[in-house]
């Protein structure tokens, strides 16, 4: 009605509009958002539909997945170990039937996890299968190392800086307050991680929240929007419902858009093709992925920003569109993969201190403020050995072990060639920034 009584300049003539066609033209306008609407619910009921019918024919498929995601990490160089020796977890190896552990979920009920013989208390033979190095004491490298202790290896971790938990990590200040590296939270779509909890038998460590999703409104500052996930109804039903149930932060408009954009990730699952339609995704940055599909600008700006920034600290146009579709591909099949919970303290405390602990106990050592100075290569390409400078007694040694596991990618930097070994192939990691190390793999593996 602004508009329509807008006053013009005076070269032209007002516009004016009679107060009897006012109804037809509200009918008019709303018809488009009428179909509007219907055209949402209809995209976003057939996707969730299409998913949702194949849950049982993607229940096996994902615990192969589970299963093989889980498998030993890649060696950099050098593990003299017989095939019989591989370092796998042994919850995933041979047992007899019936001996299996619950793994602890978001709803606070149990799910059977694969089979497995060790109890998390008694360890086997200490060190009796070799010594292994790993570099790191971040998640990656602390959980290597408890796997690896309980398997009969002796592992050394080595770590540059004064305080466990690398991107997990938080500092105390003279007050006794707690200050975190960033965002540190666990979702339901996590089950390795869980499944970490429950061996070391602190799952009640976790303060599980209600199931929604909450974003900022930068329109409007100090108000916020939900994405409310109804309970009891299963993926990917629930996480449609939620989407259609928000009125702040999506028109209807912007609801199709997002339904469409969401189809090919759904249907790449559907046809079992989902993890390999992920990571050849990885050519794509998140920006140029969404912008491809036609996703609304605003969802973009709003959501995926926010969820890019969590997941890496990094803009999308400089993430790997893989990165946030691993993540949105969990929520999408996984009834509980977006509920969230946080650590009842800090993760140095409440969780890396107890992987020590189990490590040191199984025999393995755990050296803070040692960093790695250099990969020492011999003329074939093997490890050598590793210089480590020791920053209490001062000074540098070298670190011999059986196998080396390094535990981010940042170490491939460390490695040392000679005129020999200098023409060996590193596989260059992607333009984009990835969570999973291209070269070493090792926390795809863990």
């Amino acid at each position: 009605k602004k508009a329509a009584f807008k006053t013009t300049p005076s070269h032209t003539s007002p516009i004016r509009m009679d107060a009897a066609l006012l109804p037809r033209v509200r009918r008019r306008r709303a018809m488009p958002r009428f179909l509007l609407g219907a055209g949402a619910v209809f995209c976003l009921v057939s996707a969730s539909a299409l998913g949702f019918f194949t849950t049982r024919s993607l229940s096996s498929s994902v615990a192969a997945t589970s299963k093989t995601a889980l498998r030993a990490p890649t060696m950099l160089a050098n593990p003299a170990l017989r095939p019989s020796q591989q370092l796998m977890p042994r919850r995933f190896q041979d047992t007899p039937s019936g001996s299996s552990m619950a793994r602890h979920s978001p709803s606070g009920m149990s799910r059977v996890a694969a089979p497995s013989t060790f109890d998390g208390t008694t360890p086997v033979a200490t060190g009796g299968r070799g010594t292994v190095a790993v570099v790191g004491a971040g998640l990656a490298g602390l959980s290597t190392a408890k796997y690896l202790s309980e398997l009969g290896f002796k592992p050394i971790v080595v770590e540059a800086r004064d305080v466990l938990g690398g991107k997990v990590a938080a500092w105390q200040d003279e007050d006794g307050d707690w200050y975190e590296t960033g965002l540190h939270i666990f979702f339901g779509a996590y089950p390795n991680m869980l499944q970490l909890f429950t061996e070391l038998g602190i799952q009640d460590r976790l303060q599980w929240k209600e199931h929604t999703m909450i974003f900022a409104l930068p329109e409007k500052p100090g108000e916020f929007s939900r994405f409310d996930f109804p309970p009891l109804v299963p993926a990917p039903l629930n996480g449609i419902i939620a989407i259609l149930l928000n009125t702040q932060l999506l028109s209807w408009s912007e609801k199709v858009q997002f339904a469409f954009a969401l189809l090919p990730v759904i249907w790449e699952e559907v046809s079992g093709n989902g993890q390999k339609y992920v990571e050849e995704m990885d050519k794509y940055s998140f920006s140029e992925y969404m912008a491809m599909l036609g996703a609304p600008k605003r969802v973009v700006d709003e959501v995926f920003i926010a969820m890019s920034k969590a997941l890496a600290f990094v803009k999308p146009e400089d993430l790997s569109a893989t990165v946030v579709l691993t993540a949105l591909n969990r929520f999408l099949k996984e009834t509980e993969g977006s509920k969230m919970a946080f650590l009842d303290g800090a993760p140095p405390e409440r969780l890396c201190k107890p992987m020590v602990e189990r490590i040191e106990a199984n025999g393995g050592e755990v050296r803070m403020k040692n960093p790695l100075r250099e990969i020492v290569l011999d003329d074939q390409g093997k490890v050598k050995h590793l210089k480590i400078a020791d920053l209490e007694k001062g000074g540098t040694y070298e670190l011999e072990a059986d196998a080396y596991v390094p535990s981010n990618h940042q170490t491939i930097r460390k490695i040392k060639t000679t005129k020999n070994n200098s023409n060996l192939y590193f596989p260059t990691p992607s333009t984009h920034a990835h969570s999973l190390s291209l070269f070493l793999h090792t926390r795809k593996h863990i």
